[in-house]
């Protein structure tokens, strides 16, 4: 495996050009997080010479992981200390947090605000407002203190420090440590120390050291998988599809640490320019763990990364040296504890889905089997709009009906710029298409003479012929606070036909019989009922292509 590594960086197509006659830097490990052995190290572009400098192990060489340090500090934290899970909602909105030296105002990479967004999507897209959140809420000393059982070097005075959320350190960390910290995911939450060296013997073949590596367990193994899944997501269908290693599930995270400008000289080198410091990208396979860093030894004007980030050099330099390492190995999956368990859930909550969630907002997500949310969503709500305009109604609306909107609660504030889906939250203006000018004069509609659709009580509508077959599955008939509501359900061999449908109804049965409406609908709330009166239901429907009359059978209700 070093053979083939050492042969990736004699390639220059594996790197980005030059910039003014300096190569970009890079280091690489390749980790067996089962044993702690370390499969395959690179130090530098120079490495190939010996007594090179080596930026993978070196505490001097510390940089910036950038956003592949959110699983480390905040997510799998989150997982581990606070109950929460892929399905965990926060609001990805433009935010301000005070601190002693200032407000601190993360924003991110790309400038968009999503809103309403879960974890895996956080995770999925690298967006850096739902990780600050997350970290606040499970307490920054929490993800120091998971960090520093990983190895991650951070300071004590980072304790207190939101930014560590987003990969910012005092000094940062080398790609062994990092990969170190990435193979415990990997490992079902258990931690091996990494080393080179597995067994030193002397000429005669006497062992004379002989590596035992250290374990620990640092996470649970629920938590362990819940990450790997979302990391797969990442890799799968977000920032890291660069690193996929062909025919193995592959689990990963980008990072990209941007120019320093938190100083007035640093505005000063950097001013004007648009680019990176340091590049990253960590990942790991059932089999394998490994860290890729690209970046310049020292950053300024002539040398940074231009249009480089995580997911484009480094995830592809790890996917190829990866490859090399599983060749002729048989492909294994992340093997599933049993305290994970699989529950639909509404996306905009994460909680169980209401009658109200669309459809488009259900999916399937992972929980630890210890926290199975119980409660129902209330993230959507039923307010009656005018159809023409969308809008609130007025009182010149002629019509109005129910529309199923996003809702935050109280105290949502839309002062600032809108998230991305405050499209789905019900509209604020009120209908200006209808008013005193185009309101018509109401017109009473006539009432239709009484008929008999059975036949059975004379000049009333010949009853309709009855099918070779039934037409339904399913009739039902209930009370709501509207009315009396009559449901219907359409054999398969029907659902796809065009059918028109007449509600009749008689006070008791042997009274003639009313019509009441017809609908395209499969459904139909009678709002005329009176408390204490029984009323007979019967629904016809005509197939509008070949005008086929079939009959529902009479249903009762006690209203």
């Amino acid at each position: 495996m070093q053979k083939t590594i050492e042969d990736l960086y004699r390639d220059p197509s594996n790197f980005p050009d030059d910039m003014n006659d300096e190569k970009v830097q890079t280091a690489m490990v390749i980790l067996d997080h089962q044993t702690g052995e370390i499969q395959g190290l690179m130090g530098g572009r120079e490495y190939l010479s010996q007594r090179g400098f080596n930026r993978a192990t070196s505490p001097s060489m510390r940089r910036q992981p950038g956003s592949s340090l959110k699983p480390v500090t905040v997510y799998g934290p989150a997982l581990e200390y606070a109950g929460m899970g892929p399905a965990t909602v926060f609001d990805d909105v433009p935010i301000s947090i005070p601190g002693s030296t200032g407000a601190y105002t993360p924003t991110n990479y790309d400038g968009r605000y999503r809103g309403l967004i879960n974890m895996r999507e956080a995770v999925r897209l690298s967006v850096n407002i739902p990780a600050v959140v997350a970290l606040r809420e499970i307490g920054v000393s929490n993800g120091y203190e998971f960090a520093r059982n990983l190895g991650i070097p951070l300071l004590q005075e980072e304790s207190g420090n939101l930014s560590i959320a987003l990969g910012g350190m005092m000094y940062g960390c080398n790609p062994l440590e990092l990969a170190a910290a990435y193979g415990a995911f990997a490992n079902q939450g258990i931690l091996v120390d990494s080393h080179a060296v597995t067994r030193i013997e002397d000429r005669n073949g006497t062992v004379i050291y002989e590596a035992v590596p250290q374990q620990k367990e640092v996470m649970t193994e629920e938590t362990a998988y819940m990450m790997t899944d979302m990391l797969v997501t990442a890799v799968n269908y977000g920032t890291g599809t660069n690193g996929k290693v062909p025919g193995w599930t592959t689990a990963g995270k980008t990072g990209t640490t941007q120019l320093p400008r938190s100083t007035p000289a640093e505005r000063q080198m950097f001013q004007g320019l648009n680019g990176n410091k340091d590049a990253w990208f960590a990942g790991y396979t059932p089999r394998y763990t490994g860290v890729v860093w690209m970046g310049f030894d020292i950053t300024d004007r002539e040398h940074y990364l231009p249009s480089i980030y995580g997911g484009r050099y480094p995830a592809l330099l790890f996917r190829n040296a990866m490859v090399a390492a599983h060749k002729d190995q048989a492909a294994v999956n992340f093997s599933r504890p049993s305290g994970v368990v699989s529950v639909s859930i509404d996306k905009k909550s994460g909680l169980l889905p209401s009658s109200l969630t669309p459809p488009t907002y259900l999916a399937s997500e992972l929980f630890n089997r210890s926290h199975v949310p119980t409660e129902i969503s209330s993230a959507w709500e039923e307010v009656e709009i005018c159809p023409e305009s969308g809008h609130l109604p007025n009182e010149w609306c002629p019509v109005t009906e129910a529309g199923v909107f996003l809702t935050r609660g109280e105290g949502f504030s839309f002062e600032g710029r809108l998230p991305e889906d405050a499209n789905l939250m019900r509209p604020r203006e009120v209908c200006t298409i209808h008013n005193a000018e185009t309101a018509l004069p109401e017109e009473p509609e006539p009432e239709p003479e009484p008929q008999d659709p059975g036949g059975q009580n004379g000049g009333g509508q010949e009853e309709p012929p009855d099918p070779a077959g039934i037409i339904y599955s399913q009739l039902s008939i209930g009370g709501t606070e509207s009315g009396a509501k009559i449901e219907w359900t359409l054999l398969p061999q029907f659902q796809n036909g065009d059918f028109e449908y007449a509600i009749w109804r008689r006070s008791d049965k042997e009274s003639e019989a009313r019509l009441l409406q017809t609908t395209t609908e499969t459904s139909y709330v009678d709002p005329t009922v009176e408390p204490d009166n029984t009323y007979w239901y019967t629904v016809f429907a005509t197939d509008r292509k070949n005008s086929q009359v079939y009959r529902f059978e009479a249903v009762k209700i006690v209203y």
